[in-house]
């Protein structure tokens, strides 16, 4: 089994012919909030776009991200590769690889569109956030994946289920999180991912703290890993 071929095949079929759609599209419908704006008076902001994919995006890319390991859940995929140890790591490979595509190709579009307003439209773009947000949606899809993985591992949750979790994770929580997280002595929750990658919290994410999300991601996936290899299919 040769792990290359399988993550570009699985690369096309998950990123290229169906998440990239969704990406593309959302990308082009955030710019209708910058141009609105200025058809109304206002200057054309590069902000207000940056604003309006990154409320998008950390929503979308999990979301998709999930729907990857929950389409090949109970499936021929599973029955195939899960028969061997080697193949069940070389799909849990494949399935993050696919997830950080899905977070290259949205950080692609968020630099192309970024210099479509610096020379073409001539606004002034702020690169540091920009790129912050391009890492952050590096990152976004492999952590709520990897979390997905755990709970599709462990506790045997699938399709509806874990969507569902996924969704009140990428949502309800970042909310709850802002309105007590102070008031109940958890101000701590503010510096995790799942308020820093979430829609509300990506847009003042620092380096380090993508740094901090990164080794999170490693940890979860090495448990993912340990427990797909004892996992009895």
């Amino acid at each position: 089994m040769n792990v290359s071929v399988l993550t570009r095949k699985d690369i096309r079929r998950r990123v290229v012919s169906f998440g990239s759609k969704y990406l593309i599209a959302v990308s082009l419908v955030c710019l209708a909030l910058p141009f609105l704006n200025y058809f109304m008076g206002d200057p054309l902001d590069f902000t207000d776009y940056l604003s309006a994919v990154n409320f998008i995006f950390p929503i979308l890319l999990p979301i998709l991200a999930v729907n990857f390991l929950i389409d090949d859940q109970n499936t021929h995929i599973g029955d195939f590769f899960f028969k061997t140890k080697k193949g069940r790591r070389n799909y849990l490979l494949s399935l993050l690889l696919s997830a950080f595509a899905l977070g290259i190709v949205a950080g692609m579009l968020l630099l192309i569109f970024s210099l479509v307003f610096q020379f073409g439209f001539q606004v002034t773009v702020p690169w540091e956030p920009v790129l912050l947000s391009i890492g952050a949606y590096l990152l976004c899809p492999l952590f709520y994946l990897s979390i997905a993985l755990i709970l599709a591992f462990f506790v045997k949750y699938e399709g509806v289920t874990l969507m569902t979790i996924t969704i009140l994770l990428l949502i309800l929580l970042p909310i709850l999180i802002s309105i007590g997280a102070a008031n109940i002595g958890l101000s701590f929750l503010f510096e995790t991912p799942l308020y820093l990658l979430s829609f509300l919290g990506v847009g003042s994410v620092a380096a380090i703290d993508l740094v901090y999300t990164a080794f999170m991601i490693l940890i979860l996936y090495l448990i993912a890993n340990w427990r797909i290899k004892k996992i009895d299919f």
